[in-house]
C-alpha cells in the first residue's frame, strides 16, 4: 500500500508517543487534586482571602504541588530509577491540576454555594419561584399533595366558610386546580385548611427533626381583601400552642412573573420546635372578607443550606443514644470504627448532607461538563492554526517545559537541567528573601520590606483632568494584588512587543475617561460603557480569529465531512477533527437540553451559554498569543450581555435568574481559564510527545477533580466550621449579587402592567442607539474590527486589537504596571546581551523568581499553622 506523501516522512521519523496515563500517574493525580483542594481552601478560606493560590496562571497551587511531586520523584529515583515520574506522566498530572484549580476557587465553588443559597436563605420569595428547584440543595417536599392534584387529600377543612375550586392557567406550568377559601360574609368564620405532618414516616424514618431548619411556603391569590383580612399560617407542635409563622394582609395582583395573580409567601428557616414528639400541625387560614386561592404548598428540610452557615456537630455512633431526642439536630454521626464500610462512607461524605446535594451536583456538574466539551472541541479545531500558522508562543508553557525537561548522561542517569541552572538559582536566591520580607513586614511593620498595598495614581494628582485620566490607573488596583513578584515573574516570560502593546493600549484608552470630563460625554447613560465595550470586543475578536483561520477551518471542514484531499495531519490532536466538530455540536445540544430541563428556556440558554463558549474561545486565543498571568481577563458582568440581548422580555424571569447565577461564577474571575488550560496542555503534550488521548484524559480528570473533589473539600469546610466562622465569609453571603435582578423584576412588573414590556428602545435587543448595553457592545465590536483591519493593512500600525480587547478588563487594570516593568526589564536585557540573554538568562531567572514565590507561600503557611496552634489567628496570606 502506498503511503501518503504528505505525511509518511513525518510519521516515519517521529518516535512513538509516550504514555502519560498510567496506573501510577492516575493514583498520583487523584492524590494531587485532593492535596491541592485542601491547600486552596486552607489558604483562601480558613486564613484570609489574599492568596490567591488558584486564580493566577500558572496557578500557585498547581505549581506548588508539581514541585512537591518532583521532589518526591527525585527521592524515589535515588532508591530505584524506575520509581520516578517521567515527563509524560507529569504532563498528564499537571493538565489535571491546571484545569481543576480555577474550579476549586472563585471559578466555581467559592461562589456557587453563596449564589444558589442566597434567595431561599434570605426569604426572597418574589425571586424564589424563578429559582429552579433542582439547582439548589434541599430536602423533598413533605406535603405530598401540595399542588392539590388529589383534591384536599392530606388537608382538612375547619373554621367555617367554604372551599371551592378554580382552574388557574399557569401557562408553561399547566392548568392548576386550586382550592379557594371564602368566609361567605360570616364575620365569625375563619375558613382554614389544616395540614398535619408526622414526625416519622411509616418505616420509622424521621421526617421532622426537632431543632433543624425547614422552609415553608405557598402560593396565594388574595382578592377583594379589606381592612382586617389576611392570610394567616400557624404552626403547632402536637397539642401545644399554635404560633403564627406567616401573615399576609395584602391583595395580590398580576405581575410579569406571575401573570395569573399569585404571590409566594413563606418563612425560612422554620425551626421545628424541640418539644415536637409526634406531629406538626400547619393551619392556613383566611380571616375577614375576600377570597384566598392556594397552590403549591411546600415544607422541606433546609439543612443543606442553613447548617452551612452555622456548621454541623459531630457525634460518634456509640454516643448517639446518649443524646436526647431533641438534641440531634444538625448532627453528623461518625462510625465508632473508621476501618469499615461505614467509615469509608463517612470519609467520602464527611459533614455533607449528600441526600440534599445529589440533584444540584448533578445539574451543575452536567452544565460545566457540557461547556468543557464544547470548549475542548473548539480548541482542537483551532490548535494547529494557532501553533503552525499564527505561531503563537504559549508563554505560560515556558514554566512547565523547563520543569519537565530531562537530560540523560552516558551512564543513563536522568536529570532535570532547570535545577542545575545557576541563573535559575540566582533568581531563586534573590527573590526568596524579598518575598519573605513581604510577609515579615506584614507581621512586623517596623521591619522595612515590600508591601502588598495597592497604589492609586489618581490620589497623587490634583487636576480634575489628570484625576479623570488616572481613574483605575495604579499598581494592583481592581484585583487587590499590589506589586506582585509572582505575577512579575510570569509576565517576564511574555514577548517584549506584546507587553508594549498591552500596557500602551491600556493607557491610550484611558482617554475615554478624560474625554468624558472634557466634552461632557458622561451625560450619556452608561458612558464610557467599559465592560460593554469589552463584551463587544470579545465577540468581534472571536469573529476576527475565525476569519484569520478561514483557510485552516476550510480544510478542517473538508476533513470532517470525509474529503481525503484536506491534507491535515491529526496525529497531535486529542480527538479527531470530526469528533471535535461533533463535540461542539453535542455541547450546544446539551446546553439547550439543560436549559429546557431547568426551566431557563432554550432561547435564553443558547444565547447565554453560546456567549460563554465564545468568551472561552477568545480566552484560549489570548493565553496562546500573549499569556495572561491571572484571571479577570474575560468580560466581568455577564448580565450586561443579557440586557443587550433584550433582558427580561427575551430571557423571562427564570432565564434571567439562572443567567444571573451562572454569570456570578462563570464571568467574574477564572471559570473560563479552563478553556486556555485545554489548548495549553494539548500543546505541552505535543512538545513532550505525549499520547494526545492521555492529555485529554488528564484534562478530564481535572474537570472531575475540580467539580467533585473541589466541591467535597469546600463543603467539608463549610459544614465542619460554618461559613460564618471562616476568615473569608463574603463568597457565602451573596444576596447583594441579585440586586440587579430584583431591579429588573420590578421594572418588568411595571412595564407588564403598563403594556410596554420590551417596547421601550432602552430595553430592546441590540438597539445600539438607545439600549446602553447594546451601544457599548456595538462600540467595542466596531473598534476591534477597525483595529484588526488597520493592523492587517499597515504593518507599521502600532496598536494590536488584543490590547483593546483587554484594555477595560480588571485584568489589565491590575497588571498593566507589572507589564510595564517587565517590558523595561526585557528591553534592558535585550540591549545588553541580545536575544540569547533573554532565552538563557532572563527566562531561567524569572522561573527561579516564581519558584521562590511558591516557596515563600509554603513557608508562611507552615508559620501560620504554628501560630494558630498558639492561638494567633491573624495570619499573613498574600500573593508574594
Amino acid at each position: 500500500m502506498r503511503a501518503d506523501p504528505q505525511t509518511s516522512d513525518a510519521s516515519v521519523r517521529r518516535p512513538a508517543a509516550a504514555r502519560g496515563l498510567t496506573l501510577r500517574s492516575f493514583v498520583v493525580c487523584l492524590f494531587s487534586l485532593l492535596l491541592m483542594g485542601i491547600w486552596i481552601e486552607y489558604e483562601e478560606l480558613y486564613n484570609t482571602y489574599g492568596g490567591p493560590l488558584a486564580e493566577n496562571a500558572p496557578p500557585n497551587s498547581a505549581v506548588g504541588v508539581i514541585c512537591a511531586l518532583l521532589g518526591i520523584s527525585a527521592l524515589l529515583y535515588l532508591i530505584r530509577r524506575s520509581l520516578r515520574l517521567v515527563a509524560a506522566e507529569l504532563v498528564v498530572i499537571y493538565s489535571a491540576l491546571l484545569l481543576a484549580a480555577p474550579l476549586m476557587t472563585q471559578g466555581m465553588w467559592h461562589r456557587l454555594f453563596g449564589l444558589i443559597a442566597a434567595i431561599p436563605h434570605h426569604q426572597d420569595f418574589v425571586s424564589y419561584d424563578s429559582l429552579p428547584p433542582l439547582l439548589w440543595p434541599h430536602g423533598r417536599n413533605l406535603v405530598e399533595n401540595g399542588r392539590f392534584r388529589d383534591g384536599l387529600a392530606g388537608f382538612e377543612h375547619e373554621g367555617g366558610g367554604s372551599v371551592t375550586w378554580r382552574d388557574i392557567d399557569r401557562r408553561d406550568k399547566g392548568v392548576w386546580k386550586s382550592p379557594v377559601l371564602n368566609n361567605d360574609g360570616d364575620p365569625q368564620a375563619r375558613a382554614t385548611l389544616v395540614l398535619t405532618i408526622p414526625r416519622r414516616d411509616a418505616q420509622g424514618k424521621e421526617l421532622l427533626v426537632p431543632g433543624e431548619p425547614y422552609l415553608f411556603s405557598l402560593l396565594v391569590k388574595a382578592e377583594e381583601f379589606a381592612q382586617g383580612s389576611s392570610c394567616l399560617v400557624t404552626a403547632q407542635a402536637d397539642d401545644g400552642f399554635a404560633a403564627p409563622i406567616v401573615i399576609s394582609p395584602e391583595s395580590t395582583k398580576p405581575t410579569f412573573g406571575m401573570p395569573e395573580g399569585f404571590r409566594r409567601i413563606g418563612i425560612n428557616p422554620l425551626t421545628i420546635p424541640k418539644e415536637l414528639k409526634e406531629r406538626l400541625v400547619l393551619r392556613i387560614t383566611l380571616t375577614g372578607t375576600g377570597t384566598l386561592a392556594l397552590q403549591d404548598v411546600q415544607l422541606f428540610s433546609m439543612e443543606a443550606v442553613e447548617s452551612a452557615f452555622t456548621g454541623r456537630q459531630m457525634v460518634t455512633a456509640g454516643k448517639l443514644e446518649s443524646l436526647g431526642a431533641h438534641e440531634r439536630n444538625s448532627t453528623v454521626v461518625k462510625p465508632d470504627r473508621m476501618f469499615s464500610l461505614a467509615g469509608l462512607k463517612y470519609l467520602a461524605t464527611g459533614f455533607i448532607p449528600m441526600a440534599q446535594w445529589g440533584r444540584p451536583l448533578l445539574a451543575w456538574g452536567a452544565l460545566v461538563a457540557a461547556l468543557f466539551v464544547g470548549l475542548l472541541g473548539l480548541n482542537v479545531l483551532m490548535r494547529k492554526q494557532w501553533v503552525e500558522h499564527e505561531r503563537f508562543t504559549f508563554p505560560l508553557n515556558i514554566l512547565p517545559k523547563a520543569l519537565f525537561a530531562e537530560t540523560t548522561d552516558a551512564e543513563g542517569r536522568t536529570a532535570l537541567p532547570i535545577f542545575r541552572n545557576r541563573i535559575m538559582w540566582l533568581g531563586f536566591a534573590i527573590m526568596l528573601p524579598v518575598a519573605l520580607l513581604k510577609g515579615i513586614h506584614a507581621y512586623y511593620p517596623a521591619v522595612p520590606g515590600p508591601t502588598s498595598a495597592n497604589i492609586d495614581f489618581a490620589a497623587y494628582v490634583t487636576s480634575p483632568l489628570a484625576k479623570a485620566y488616572l481613574q483605575d490607573v495604579g499598581i494592583g488596583v481592581s484585583i487587590n494584588v499590589g506589586l506582585s513578584f509572582s505575577l512579575l515573574a510570569i509576565v517576564l516570560l511574555i514577548e517584549t512587543d506584546v507587553l508594549f502593546s498591552l500596557w500602551f493600549t491600556f493607557l491610550l484608552f484611558r482617554l475615554w475617561n478624560l474625554f468624558g470630563l472634557m466634552f461632557h460625554f458622561k451625560r450619556f447613560h452608561g458612558y464610557p460603557w467599559e465592560h460593554q465595550q469589552t463584551m463587544g470586543a470579545f465577540i468581534a475578536y472571536a469573529l476576527v480569529a475565525v476569519f484569520m483561520a478561514r483557510r485552516h477551518l476550510g480544510k478542517v471542514m473538508r476533513t470532517v465531512f470525509g474529503r481525503r484531499d484536506a491534507g491535515l495531519e491529526q496525529r497531535d490532536e486529542v480527538v479527531s477533527y470530526r469528533t471535535a466538530f461533533m463535540m461542539v455540536a453535542l455541547s450546544l445540544i446539551l446546553l439547550t437540553s439543560w436549559s429546557i430541563w431547568t426551566g431557563m428556556g432554550a432561547r435564553a440558554g443558547l444565547l447565554f451559554f453560546g456567549y460563554i463558549l465564545l468568551c472561552g474561545f477568545v480566552a484560549s486565543r489570548i493565553r496562546a498569543e500573549c499569556g495572561a498571568p491571572i484571571g479577570y481577563l474575560t468580560p466581568y458582568f455577564g448580565m450586561q450581555f443579557v440586557a443587550a440581548m433584550g433582558g427580561m422580555a427575551v430571557f423571562k424571569s427564570t432565564g434571567m435568574l439562572v443567567a444571573t447565577i451562572c454569570s456570578g461564577f462563570m464571568c467574574t474571575v477564572c471559570f473560563l481559564l479552563i478553556a486556555p488550560a485545554q489548548v495549553e496542555m494539548m500543546e505541552l503534550g505535543r512538545h513532550f510527545n505525549v499520547r494526545p488521548r492521555d492529555v485529554g484524559a488528564g484534562l478530564t480528570l481535572g474537570l472531575l477533580g475540580g467539580v467533585l473533589i473541589g466541591g467535597f473539600v469546600v463543603l467539608c469546610w463549610l459544614y465542619g466550621f460554618g461559613a460564618g466562622n471562616l476568615k473569608t465569609t463574603w463568597p457565602y453571603d451573596q444576596n447583594w449579587y441579585f440586586s440587579e435582578f430584583r431591579g429588573e423584576v420590578n421594572s418588568a412588573d411595571r412595564a407588564f402592567q403598563a403594556g410596554t414590556l420590551g417596547r421601550t428602545p432602552e430595553t430592546q435587543a441590540l438597539n445600539v442607539l438607545k439600549n446602553p448595553n447594546a451601544k457599548g457592545l456595538g462600540i467595542g465590536a466596531a473598534i476591534t474590527f477597525a483595529l484588526a483591519l488597520l493592523r492587517s493593512r499597515f504593518v507599521w500600525f502600532p496598536i494590536h486589537p488584543l490590547g483593546y480587547v483587554l484594555s477595560f478588563t480588571f485584568f489589565m487594570k491590575g497588571v498593566w504596571f507589572i507589564m510595564f516593568i517587565a517590558w523595561l526589564a526585557r528591553n534592558l536585557v535585550l540591549k545588553i546581551g541580545g536575544a540569547r540573554s533573554i532565552r538563557h538568562g532572563l527566562v531561567p531567572f524569572a522561573i527561579g523568581m516564581f519558584l521562590a514565590c511558591i516557596a515563600s507561600i509554603v513557608i508562611f503557611d507552615v508559620v501560620g499553622i504554628i501560630l494558630r496552634s498558639q492561638g494567633i489567628v491573624d495570619i499573613y496570606s498574600r500573593m508574594p
